[in-house]
């Protein structure tokens, strides 16, 4: 199936949820998100290298020249 709005924008309003149920979800465009975001799984960015995960693990772990960890966690 295929939604297409040409020229017009597209709105699904619901007082319920809407499920997108697929091994992949592209969206070629910006995202605008007026709410939190809730992921199950890694996020990364453009960079790629890490993610926000491993990013956590790295400030949680560092230390200052041989000092402690830092006191505040990630």
């Amino acid at each position: 199936m295929r939604v297409e709005g040409v020229s017009s924008p597209v709105t699904v309003k619901t007082s319920a949820s809407v499920t997108v149920d697929a091994p992949l979800t592209k969206c070629t465009g910006n995202l605008e998100v007026g709410g939190n975001i809730v992921a199950q799984g890694d996020i990364k960015d453009k960079g790629g290298a890490y993610s926000m995960a491993g990013m956590r693990n790295t400030y949680n772990g560092h230390t200052h020249n041989g000092g402690p960890s830092p006191d505040q966690k990630m």
